[in-house]
């Protein structure tokens, strides 16, 4: 019964969304999905062969729609800072956004289905020998610490962050550098991003972070208000976080991206930096 009403309630907000929206769109022949394509696990693009291929942890649900919608799926990425994202989604071009956040701006105008498949830990990375001298929020604080400018957290997160002593850089090797050179004293970032981006620069056993996440940011999926396939898509995704197999596959295939990662850049040599 719990769920027969979570499904109805989500359905009303996308419908009363609509209708607030004061919007009429005209139907097409297909469905404009979107995503991240610097983000991994939550959306990456990799070289295939002779293709570039565009993967996201969610993409099991974009897989199961498409079976049961007659419609043409065509992709849309956009790197995490890029500022058209929200433009977009008002207009109606983006019709599913797969990794969003919730009251985040640049998100405000889509439906989100609840509930959230899982969290974004944001965490932080330091040198082991650094570890020991940081126990609270309250010390990370008074450290120097370095983010990659291309990841964006909450509005939430980014107002808090504002008082801190963080400082942006524009590459993840500039990151590390700034860490393994005492430039910085901790790496902040989500735990997934920053193991991966570590793993692919082949420092990940160089590098210890925090266990217990500062904040736990809630992922959701979201359909755009001005979407004309609105309603459509509201009831197929309400119906697949209803299903514990479709729940089940969306964290197996979290873990396996992880492995896929780990597997590939085994061999990764580690910078030298210029460390003292």
């Amino acid at each position: 019964m719990k769920k027969v009403l979570i499904t109805i309630f989500t359905l009303m907000l996308c419908f009363l969304s609509l209708l607030n929206s004061g919007y009429t769109a005209e139907l097409r022949d297909y469905i404009n999905i979107s995503g991240f394509d610097d983000y991994p696990p939550f959306g990456y693009s990799r070289q295939e062969g002779n293709k570039t291929v565009w993967h996201s942890v969610m993409e099991v649900i974009v897989d199961n729609m498409t079976k049961e919608i007659s419609k043409k799926v065509n992709y849309k990425t956009y790197h995490q800072n890029d500022a058209t994202i929200a433009e977009a989604i008002a207009n109606g071009e983006i019709d599913l956004f797969l990794s969003a956040y919730n009251q985040t701006n640049r998100f405000d105008k889509l439906a989100m289905f609840y509930p959230s498949v899982f969290s974004n830990p944001i965490t932080f990375f330091v040198l082991p020998s650094r570890m020991a001298y940081i126990k609270t929020t309250e010390d990370l604080s008074k450290l120097k610490g370095v983010r990659y400018s291309g990841e964006i957290f909450t509005d939430f997160i980014e107002n808090k962050l504002s008082d801190w002593n963080v400082e942006k850089v524009d590459s993840i090797y500039e990151v590390f550098e700034k860490i393994f050179t005492k430039q910085a004293d901790y790496f902040l970032s989500s735990y997934y991003f920053g193991f991966i981006e570590a793993v692919k620069l082949g420092v990940s056993r160089q590098i210890a972070f925090s266990k217990t996440p500062l904040w736990n940011i809630p992922v959701f999926v979201g359909v755009a208000m001005k979407s004309p396939y609105n309603g459509a898509i509201s009831y197929h995704i309400t119906r697949y976080f209803e299903d514990e197999k479709v729940i089940n596959e969306i964290k197996t295939r979290l873990q396996k991206i992880i492995e896929e990662f780990e597997t590939e850049y085994s061999g990764a040599v580690p910078p030298a930096f210029n460390v003292e």
